[in-house]
């Protein structure tokens, strides 16, 4: 296997925005949420956003104050849930599992487009 060397990215002109905010305003208003609320529970999947949320939330309340909860069902491949575990430990935090039954949901089953 090939390996690969990564570099950071040089950001050229000004600040990336996105609406009126700049990312750094975004991402402060976000602990600032996080602060009010001083205590959270995050659907975490794994995935690039609830991970975000997840290590934004513990770096800003403390591991003690923040739950990843993670619904494990039959729509959720076994290694992505293993990972999502991994990397939930690694962030630090207590992880609660649900398990759902979303395959005895006739509206999930369905799959509609206008879900």
């Amino acid at each position: 296997m090939a390996e690969h060397s990564f570099r950071k990215a040089e950001v050229v002109g000004p600040t990336p925005t996105i609406g009126y905010m700049n990312l750094q305003d975004k991402y402060n208003s976000l602990q600032q949420i996080l602060k009010e609320l001083g205590k959270v529970v995050v659907a975490y999947s794994g995935g690039v956003d609830s991970t975000f949320l997840l290590k934004t939330a513990v770096d800003t309340l403390g591991a003690e104050n923040v739950l990843a909860c993670i619904a494990k069902g039959p729509s959720l491949p076994q290694s992505q849930y293993l990972r999502a575990i991994e990397t939930a430990k690694n962030i630090g935090v207590e992880v609660r599992t649900v398990e759902p039954n979303e395959l005895a949901d006739a509206k999930f089953t369905a799959n509609k487009a206008d879900r």
